[in-house]
């Protein structure tokens, strides 16, 4: 019998892809007849991970009655591999007759000893469809808690909707064995405690820099560099595969696979509601915060943020030189600041002995991982339900958190028990439970209980989670407390107004002192909101609708972006990287007429190597502008590292500038740098109209960041010396 095997994961870019295809080689390896169906959804990812570029896929058998034998791709690593494409998509909306034509022709694939899914990420149909008609379900996960968080919302999804057998898990990019004990035993914990399912390990694929190798000369790492950390635990894990899994039947035949397949895809899969899964395996713990969350069933990424703070971290990650203003910023939203805290803790050598401070965070993570924290949270804002209610709310949510946290600060300086980042960081975060309650979560539960919880479970400061459970709690208790949750219960009382009577015997301030903090946390607040450019102020704050367009373009870009990178990694050589990043510029940014000049040190200029589009009259020959020519913008443009522009109407054109232009057939010249970390490498040279030349200025920063990528990857491929 065929065995059949979903593999999936709760998001993308934790390796999937590239474990589907080495177990396929690795079980052809055993001689065992074994066929990879490529099921991600439109990505077509497992023939480029072999350099094959199909002719046929699944949408020719599904729409024009092509036999499934005629597209299938015999690899010369011993595994067959069935290209998807969007065929899915077409499969699922067959008529009865031709989805029973289908069946016949898809069961016909029982000769093989296994079928191995590749899904898509997330949480799509096809994913759950996938998972609850194979034999049996492995779900990649990494050690990043948004990975965790992910994976567990696809398993929880999968037993509502009716998954009764036990799941297998593989921890990939671990940098050791401790981090993937410690990785599994969390996902178990949360399985088996809230929703009552079983995972199983599978094994674990250590961090490995060939694994990257292997994927940009798109050969299996197992064929390739077999002796690798990583290549020696993935044939661990097909070694495990070969053993009959416990609790898994595997005498299903193929059409009754496929027939579930399409039942399930083409239907409503059935969600049962919580209550009827079985009964709680794991008591609860009596001592446990009656909390109506648990921290471990959503991602802190969901919760709601300021669209101008975070439109403000992705200009500021795209400019190293501007990173010290990070943690001002940040500090305007307790919700990216807490996913910065908790990124870092989960990232520091040493869990549970940092700091909880946003300046230490901030240092450790880098701009790259900040901005991948921005850019998700991003995403999520992008998708939420439109809600008059939601931004009034969250300014005033923000601000008093803010005010909170400068006074929190400012107590800390007065006496010598006191940690000022810690103080400032316990401040900002002390209401995190009303966020979460504002994100739709947990209604009716009491939110600093809910705060505090979730400090804990990521691995906060004890102290600092102290400070946000008590913050509401009688004055009369709160003076046998410990001094930082004085300091916030202090600090939170004077945001909202004068000081009470016998407050200020908490800390001994006097009346004078607290009024001064007041003031001066008024002062420092407004100077901290205006020092912010994207903000446009108002009774009810920022222009809230113009924030949320501008980040949802940003949005945009970058996952138009993201998409072209592999593209461009995968390109041969650096004339061909070049063809492609000309390519991506017409497809990205509507830059329609484009030439790329290398920068020859042996020749000592600027040679042009590629043109889009392509034609007769710019493809033929080599253009050649001399450095030693400094009047040419190009020249200019690669020796400052700064983009220029220049207009046909322009009377101190140099010629080469004039015949360029003129090549180009716009307007307006634009040049680019391309500039790989401390080294030149050329100029793009761009013509645009009138109406383009300002859309250019809009997107001048999305574009600057666009060629420093494209820069760093040819840079690689070793273009002209």
């Amino acid at each position: 019998m065929t065995r059949t095997i979903a593999i999936a994961s709760g998001k993308g870019g934790v390796g999937k892809s590239i474990i589907s295809l080495n177990l396929a080689v690795l079980l052809a390896d055993l001689d065992r007849r074994t066929c990879l169906f490529d099921a991600d959804l439109g990505l077509a990812n497992v023939n480029v991970l072999l350099g094959l570029y199909p002719v046929k896929t699944l949408e020719d058998v599904a729409l024009q009655n092509l036999p499934l034998r005629e597209i299938i791709i015999r690899t010369p690593n011993g595994m067959d591999l069935i290209p998807g494409s969007s065929g899915l998509e077409e499969m699922a909306d067959l008529e009865a007759g031709r989805t029973e034509r289908l069946i016949q022709d898809l069961a016909g694939l029982d000769g093989y000893d296994y079928l191995l899914f590749d899904t898509s990420a997330g949480l799509h149909r096809h994913v759950l469809s996938f998972c609850l008609a194979a034999q049996e379900t492995i779900l990649i996960v990494t050690p990043e808690p948004t990975s965790l968080v992910d994976a567990f919302a696809l398993l929880k999804v999968l037993v509502a909707g009716g998954l009764g057998r036990p799941v297998r898990v593989i921890i990939n990019q671990c940098p050791d064995k401790e981090a993937a004990r410690q990785t599994f035993l969390r996902f178990k914990k949360a399985a088996l405690e809230h929703l009552r399912a079983e995972v199983h390990p599978l094994g674990v694929v250590f961090e490995d820099p060939s694994v990257e190798k292997a994927v940009k000369r798109q050969q299996p790492l197992v064929r390739l560099y077999p002796r690798t950390a990583a290549a020696r635990c993935l044939k661990i894990v097909a070694d495990r595969l070969e053993q009959k899994p416990p609790g898994i039947s595997v005498d299903s035949d193929l059409r009754e696979f496929w027939t579930r397949w399409f039942d399930l895809v083409s239907g409503v899969i059935e969600i049962r509601p919580q209550a009827e899964l079985s009964p709680a395996a794991v008591p609860k713990k009596r001592d446990a915060p009656e909390v109506e969350i648990d921290p471990a069933c959503f991602s802190p990424l969901e919760l709601p943020c300021r669209p101008d703070v975070l439109l403000a971290v992705l200009k500021l990650v795209d400019k190293e030189e501007n990173a010290a203003s990070l943690p001002e910023v940040i500090s305007l939203d307790p919700a990216l600041a807490f996913n910065v805290l908790i990124q870092a803790e989960s990232m520091a050598p040493d869990p549970g002995m940092n700091p909880l401070s946003l300046k230490w965070a901030i240092k450790l993570l880098g701009s790259a991982v900040l901005g991948n924290i921005a850019a998700s949270m991003a995403v999520h804002l992008s998708w939420r339900p439109e809600s008059e209610n939601l931004w009034p709310r969250l300014w005033e949510l923000n601000r008093h958190a803010l005010k909170c946290a400068v006074i929190s600060r400012l107590v800390s300086r007065l006496g010598p028990d006191l940690n000022e980042r810690e103080a400032l960081a316990a401040g900002l975060l002390h209401d995190l439970g009303q966020t979460v309650l504002l994100a739709g979560r947990a209604e009716g539960a009491d939110h600093a209980r809910l705060g505090a919880e979730l400090f804990a479970h990521y691995g906060l400061s004890p102290l600092a989670a102290d400070a946000v459970r008590y913050h509401h709690h009688p004055l009369e208790r709160i003076q046998e407390a410990l001094p930082l949750v004085k300091a916030v219960y202090l600090a939170d009382a004077l945001s909202r107004g004068p000081g009470g009577r016998g407050l200020g015997r908490l800390l001994d301030l006097s009346e004078a002192t607290m009024a001064e903090l007041q003031t001066a946390a008024e002062t420092e607040v407004r100077q901290k909101l205006a020092g912010l450019e994207t903000v446009q102020f108002g009774l009810e704050g920022p222009d809230w609708t113009k924030s949320l367009a501008e980040l949802r373009e940003e949005v945009r870009c970058r996952a138009l972006q993201d998409g072209f990178w592999p593209v461009l990694v995968r390109t041969s050589n650096a004339k061909a990287a070049a063809r492609m990043l000309l390519h991506g510029l017409s497809q990205l940014f509507g830059l329609r007429r484009s030439l790329l000049f290398w920068f020859s040190r042996k020749r000592e200029g600027l040679i042009c190597v590629a043109a889009y589009p392509v034609t007769e009259s710019n493809s033929s020959g080599q253009m050649i502008i001399s450095v030693k020519s400094g009047g040419s913008l190009l020249v200019k443009t690669l020796l400052s590292n700064q983009t220029h522009r220049t207009g046909r109407d322009e009377t101190n054109l140099s010629l080469a500038d004039e015949q360029i232009l003129r090549l180009l057939g716009e307007d307006f010249l634009y040049c680019l740098p391309l500039v790989a970390p401390a080294k030149p490498l050329g100029v793009i040279a761009v013509g645009v109209d009138r109406l383009q030349a300002e859309r250019l200025e809009t997107n001048r920063r999305s574009l600057s960041r666009f060629t420093r990528q494209a820069a760093s990857i040819i840079h690689d491929k070793k273009p002209y010396k």
